[in-house]
């Protein structure tokens, strides 16, 4: 008999919904920040500052969310908010590099709007492959997920990123399991063995991937 592929429950159709809505809320985002940069600088910075309010409203809404909920909506919706957010900073730069000295509220909106789904509730990344820019806007949502116990930077992008990750790791106070695709700087494994007093794992590329683990 054939397998017949079994129906969405309730939950799962909501969930769904839902994710689809947040992803619509993300890109009507991006959408009017692109268009007020065709503007100028001042349009541009006024939209900011409006996306950046509704990010910690979104935010303030989520929290509020049953855990329940949260475990199966917010996993998948992080990649696609990164992707989406990622795919934004491409245009951005490609299309509006007459845009002088939006630099840092660009990356600033950029890391609101990830921000925006994530919180006390999120306990790992487990990232694929990404750019510098990504890896670098992880780090900056640090200070949004004190909760993380698992941390994945799989791939080595085209920057190191070491000396801002040993910045803001001190957020990361259970951090038990890290795996990170460049060497460790000095500073970065001061920096885990003075903040991460959890940490029992971590894989780190030295001149060749190796394992290092740290007892009890």
């Amino acid at each position: 008999m054939p397998n017949f592929k079994q129906p969405l429950t309730l939950t799962e159709i909501s969930m769904r919904r839902e994710r689809e809505t947040l992803n619509n809320v993300l890109a009507k985002w991006i959408r009017m920040l692109l268009l007020a940069a065709d503007d100028g600088i001042w349009s541009y910075s006024q939209q900011v500052e409006k996306v950046t309010k509704e990010c910690k409203t979104l935010n303030e809404h989520l929290v509020l969310l049953p855990t329940s909920i949260l475990n199966g909506l917010i996993p998948p919706l992080v990649p696609d908010f990164l992707n989406k957010i990622s795919s934004y900073n491409k245009t951005f730069r490609v299309s509006k590099r007459i845009l002088k000295n939006a630099e840092q509220i660009h990356e600033a909106v950029c890391t609101e709007m990830l921000k925006s789904v994530l919180g006390p509730f999120t306990r790992r990344y487990s990232t694929g492959v990404m750019s510098s820019f990504e890896q670098r806007l992880i780090i900056r949502t640090f200070n949004s997920t004190p909760n993380l116990t698992n941390l994945v930077f799989g791939t080595a992008p085209e920057t190191d990123n070491s000396a801002l990750l040993a910045i803001d790791i001190d957020h990361l106070k259970l951090l038990g399991s890290f795996h990170y695709n460049y060497r460790c700087t000095d500073q970065l494994v001061q920096q885990l063995a003075l903040h991460c007093s959890k940490l029992r794992k971590i894989l780190t590329a030295l001149k060749n991937l190796k394992r290092i683990y740290l007892e009890e």
